[in-house]
């Protein structure tokens, strides 16, 4: 009689180990927690750089939850801050480009100066913002990813970026370090080959494409966050904290530091 035993065995094996590098990747996460805090209200785009300041947060949840309450507040002051946190936070390890970024977002570069908050308006940064809400609320993760974008200076990456702290439950950054390792092999031992194909970006995408692939990559994290907080692992954050569970933002940071790892 066929035993199905030895099989079992080996998948379950495999299911451990693969939460063990999840856990041990969201472990080694250590992007920088920075972002920007308000010293008074931004009047004009272009006083940005009056309007806040650098600040260093003890730990990636800190961050996480100065961008998130911003983010959603009903004051448009708020929103504008964590708009310009975020764009800030992206480019931290990059130098003078988060200043740069920046500067684009307020007031456009020299090829386009229309595409800029000071061109569109406060008011609509913050209703493009708002307008993502409901979105994610119904788990359509593409059609957020579509509405984001029409910030200046933001594309998919930046977009998901965006997403991810409006929604760190449901929603990872889907960024071009992650996008890159997922067409070289880098997660073949964390990831399926049925989430892999879905997952690698196609040559020339369309904005739709973009669009898809974000919702299965949301998804896909998602039923992994679901497998790995049912086994019981925990995390620890750079301050040292024990976290109890996972988020999908959390499954999003091990796969980014596991990239990281590769490139080293």
């Amino acid at each position: 009689m066929y035993n199905e035993t030895p099989c079992l065995v080996t998948t379950t094996v495999r299911h451990k180990n693969m939460h063990e590098e999840y856990v041990k990747g969201r472990n080694a996460y250590s992007y920088p927690p920075v972002g920007l805090c308000a010293l008074k209200s931004l009047d004009n785009p272009s006083d940005w750089e009056q309007s806040y300041q650098r600040h260093e947060f003890k730990t990636t949840l800190e961050l996480d939850l100065h961008h998130f309450s911003h983010l959603h507040s009903s004051d448009d002051q708020e929103v504008l801050l964590g708009i310009y946190s975020v764009m800030y936070w992206g480019y931290i390890t990059s130098g003078a480009k988060s200043k740069t970024r920046c500067d684009w977002l307020s007031m456009g570069n020299s090829r386009n100066p229309a595409v800029s908050i000071n061109h569109i308006g406060a008011s609509a940064a913050v209703q493009i913002i708002r307008n993502c809400i409901p979105l994610l609320e119904s788990k359509q993760y593409g059609c957020a990813l579509s509405v984001i974008r029409k910030l200046p200076h933001v594309g998919v990456s930046f977009g998901t970026k965006y997403l991810a702290f409006l929604d760190l439950e449901n929603v990872g950054v889907l960024d071009d370090k992650i996008t890159r390792h997922l067409a070289s092999g880098s997660y073949e031992h964390v990831l399926s080959k049925e989430k892999l194909l879905l997952l690698v970006k196609p040559k020339n995408e369309s904005p739709s494409s973009a669009a898809a692939r974000f919702q299965a990559f949301c998804e896909a994290l998602g039923s992994i966050k679901s497998k790995v907080n049912a086994s019981k692992k925990g995390w620890k954050d750079v301050s040292g904290a024990e976290m109890c569970r996972f988020r999908t933002v959390d499954i999003e940071r091990a796969l980014f530091a596991i990239a990281k790892a590769k490139d080293a």
